[in-house]
């Protein structure tokens, strides 16, 4: 249980540090260009190709994307710790058995979560051309 504490903390951090990242970035009403002209960040935004008019349903598939995407990245931490595991388990049966157990359940969410990946993606493109 200790380990998943750990994931735990990692996660909340880089969840924390992003809310802070995106924070600071949607405060700063302009830039400077490197000419001294000045361009609100939409402009540049603009510019670089970035648009910001997404439809509900494209809105709701990035969330469902990132929270799938963020599932399957503990998963494969999981089976990478229990991978290292096995490893430095020096024959021990009983911490090649406790490893397994772990990575097993691991492996079979990493296929659910990979399915309702292309699951989530075939049905949000398909609603996003039926609403265009």
């Amino acid at each position: 249980m200790k380990k998943y504490r750990f994931i735990l903390i990692i996660l909340s951090t880089i969840i924390l540090l992003n809310a802070f990242i995106v924070n600071a970035i949607g405060s700063l009403d302009s830039f400077k260009d490197v000419d001294g002209t000045q361009n609100s960040s939409k402009t540049i935004s603009e510019n670089a190709g970035v648009t910001t008019n997404r439809t509900i349903p494209e809105i709701i598939g990035l969330i469902i994307k990132t929270v799938i995407g963020l599932t399957g990245t503990v998963c494969l931490v999981i089976i990478v710790y229990s991978g290292v595991s096995i490893m430095f388990a020096n024959g021990d049966k009983d911490r090649i058995l406790k490893a397994r157990n772990n990575m097993v359940p691991c492996i079979i969410g990493l296929a659910i979560v990979a399915a309702s990946y292309a699951i989530t993606d075939f049905i949000i493109k398909q609603i996003s051309v039926v609403a265009a």
